[in-house]
């Protein structure tokens, strides 16, 4: 379910989130136009509606269309590229893709295999909807999305994990 790790509180217990199932249930009453069972987590009621907000179509394959963004800060991609250019082979036999984003969430580099091998270059909320990337960078904190937290109908299968990377020394986030 949609997580943003928290630092560990004493006590504190993670709410009940409903099952997948419940969730697709859920998003298809929303995207019909019917109130949200109360069972809804808030955070995923609240990003399906910032979509709807600002005009994301969950039937579209549009904004899969492009080509990986120029480095804002090129330093950011030489950075990472060792570590990348390491991980990337492995990703070629597996279904799974890893992807470099800079902080307005443009991908500069992808490996392995996106859904349905389409590449996506805007990670960001106002194109696709809900992203784990989006998540990871407004909470500072790793961050999960699976199936039909997304707001597209393509991610509905796909599980998605993101951790913000961080400018050395003052700490902003970068990617």
């Amino acid at each position: 379910m949609t997580t943003a790790e928290q630092p560990p509180s004493a006590g504190r217990q993670s709410p009940a989130r409903p099952a997948l199932g419940q969730l697709r249930r859920a998003r298809a009453r929303f995207l019909a136009g019917h109130p949200l069972p109360a069972d809804v987590p808030d955070e995923v009621a609240a990003a399906w509606r910032r979509a709807r907000f600002h005009g994301v179509r969950h039937d579209s394959a549009a904004p899969f269309q492009g080509r990986a963004a120029q480095p804002s800060d090129p330093a950011l991609l030489e950075a990472a590229r060792p570590v990348l250019e390491r991980l990337g082979p492995v990703l070629d036999h597996e279904h799974a893709a890893l992807l470099l984003t800079d902080a307005r969430l443009r991908v500069l580099w992808s490996a392995g295999h996106a859904p349905r091998d389409t590449f996506c270059p805007d990670l960001s909320e106002q194109s696709v909807g809900p992203t784990s990337a989006a998540l990871a960078l407004r909470t500072g904190h790793r961050a999960e999305l699976h199936g039909p937290e997304h707001f597209l109908d393509m991610w509905q299968e796909v599980s998605a994990v993101s951790v913000p990377l961080r400018a050395p020394g003052d700490g902003r986030p970068v990617g």
